[in-house]
């Protein structure tokens, strides 16, 4: 059996190097540390919380919101700028609820890192883009700029504290809302926290964040996020999903939607293959790359629509979602009916049968767990052991992080970044 799971141990701060921001490489500190993976930019796959010291700053009381923040890109605004990009990047073709979610996660998670390291966000700190923190995009759509407006100011506390507000990808979901295929790895860090409160609100497992600090109120899934918001959840019922029923938001007013834009709905844009327009005052997206279909406003006073694109999707045939592999590619058939292919080995893996998950993409081990022939080891950045007969896994780069020997550890380690 495989399973996807969480790094077992702390990152160890005398196995900390540094790489480049964007480098992908393999590092050696002295002759005893070597790290497999690095900082990514682009898309992020998690937020992870602070990991030193077990509880954040105490403190009753919130700190002045800056109007700015110093970046690897230079000064940049947070309302006006950074958080819109972070949207953007982050979860940018997701539902309008999710997207003023993401925002919020996005901000309290600035603002906490910030609280925890005064000197982050300042010319000799400056804010990385890549999923070692957050990732933000050169541009912002119009979605997440509205959601930004908003939702302006607002952030989750809980006993008087902010939170750490982690997020990650999470498994993709199927239309009745089962999990389904999980390319990322990351469901393993989705915390389900509806309902919850106090002591009963499961934290976001290690290392996404220790699960000993006090701020710790668990970790939003972003494709769950859209999926909630599909099925008519508010922004605030879509935050306590994750991190509790007794998250509390300040610095605003949340949860009432009002009109934010003006645009007739027949002025359909594209932003990539996303297609936006305005619905009754809210911003609404759809992302023509579902359907296999391009978004196209090309035509002079034509509105933006989806297209098919040249080579219209394969139909499913025989292949269901547990899907079959096509040497180290998975093929399967997605909710929209067509076949979805993901490449196994682009991220060092190989396609193969996970169980009850169907086929997914798994680590390239050979070796039998239950004759204990499997030693821990990294396997490009997943981090692999056995854990009785069964294979366990994490991708250490999807959480920011690197798969790594030192002395006679084998580990996902905290890549120390540089602008």
């Amino acid at each position: 059996m495989v399973e996807p799971e969480r790094a077992l141990t702390h990152s160890n701060p005398q196995a900390r190097t540094l790489l480049q921001q964007g480098a992908m490489n393999a590092v050696a500190l002295g002759s005893r540390l070597v790290l497999f993976g690095a900082v990514a930019g682009g898309f992020a796959l998690a937020a992870c919380g602070p990991a030193d010291g077990e509880a954040g700053r105490q403190s009753g009381e919130l700190t002045d919101t800056p109007e700015q923040i110093y970046t690897v890109d230079g000064w940049m605004s947070l309302e006006g700028a950074y958080l819109p990009r972070v949207c953007t990047q982050e979860n940018g073709a997701a539902d309008y609820e999710a997207l003023k979610a993401q925002v919020i996660a996005a901000r309290t998670y600035l603002l906490r890192s910030m609280r925890d390291d005064p000197v982050l966000g300042t010319p000799n700190k400056p804010v990385i883009n890549g999923q070692a923190f957050q990732a933000y995009s050169g541009t912002a759509n119009h979605g997440c700029t509205a959601a930004t407006n908003e939702t302006r100011g607002v952030v989750m506390t809980w006993n008087d504290e902010l939170i750490v507000a982690s997020y990650a990808a999470g498994a993709l979901v199927r239309a009745n809302g089962a999990v389904g295929k999980d390319p990322t790895h990351t469901e393993q860090f989705v915390t389900y926290n509806e309902g919850r409160s106090g002591a009963d609100v499961a934290p976001a497992p290690f290392p996404i964040a220790l699960p000993s600090r006090s701020d710790n109120r668990g970790c939003m899934g972003q494709n769950r996020a859209h999926w909630l918001a599909e099925q008519g959840y508010g922004v605030d019922e879509i935050l306590r999903y994750f991190y509790g029923e007794d998250v509390v938001f300040v610095g605003g007013e949340i949860g009432i939607s009002v009109s934010v834009c003006d645009a007739d709905a027949s002025e359909r844009t594209c932003t990539g293959s996303l297609l936006q327009w305005c619905e009754d005052g809210v911003p609404t997206s759809f992302d023509c790359g579902r359907t296999g279909s391009t978004c196209s406003d090309a035509s002079p006073g034509e509105p933006g629509q989806c297209v098919p694109s040249e080579a219209p999707p394969a139909s499913c045939g025989t292949v269901d979602y547990d899907g079959v592999c096509d040497g180290d590619e998975l093929v399967f058939c997605n909710e929209d009916g067509w076949l979805e292919r993901i490449d196994c080995g682009a991220q060092g893996l190989r396609c193969g049968d996970a169980g009850t998950a169907g086929n997914e993409c798994i680590p390239p081990i050979e070796g039998d767990c239950t004759a204990g022939d499997v030693a821990p080891q990294c396997v490009g950045t997943v981090f692999v052991r056995c854990a009785g007969d069964t294979l366990r896994y994490v991708d250490c780069a999807s959480i920011g992080q690197a798969c790594g020997y030192f002395e006679d550890r084998v580990d996902c380690f905290e890549v120390a970044t540089s602008p």
